[in-house]
């Protein structure tokens, strides 16, 4: 598999591709369960918006460890907010209006319930 890094770029730079759920996935299993918190520097426009909701929304499943969602919290969306530029909307999603995206990755997110569970066992 390709660095997990250039997996969240994809997923932030395409997330109407079809292997979005398969990118959301590998970066919600590593951001969950290896401390894998992404680089957010590099994203301009709408795709600061789009990486700071992703962010956002992995870090406020009850399965991200304290650490991680601390990390997330304190530095990367801060930053995010105040580079956001992105006001157009056309979702349902509260989260993805307050950042302003129109990709909420709604089918993506729902698949991740399997690895949520305190029965998921991640093998690295």
């Amino acid at each position: 598999m390709q660095n997990l890094q250039q997996v969240f770029e994809q997923l932030v730079l395409n997330p109407e591709h079809p292997k979005a759920s398969e990118w959301l996935k590998a970066v919600a299993l590593a951001f969950w369960y290896e401390d894998f918190v992404p680089a957010t520097d590099n994203f301009l426009g709408d795709d600061v918006a789009q990486a700071g909701f992703v962010l956002d929304k992995l870090s406020r499943y009850s399965c991200t460890p304290l650490s991680s969602k601390q990390k997330v919290r304190d530095y990367v969306l801060p930053t995010l907010k105040l580079n956001n530029q992105s006001k157009s909307v056309n979702t349902s999603d509260a989260l993805a209006m307050a950042w302003g995206v129109n990709s909420d990755l709604k089918y993506s997110f729902k698949s991740l319930l399997p690895y949520q569970r305190r029965s998921y066992q991640h093998l690295a």
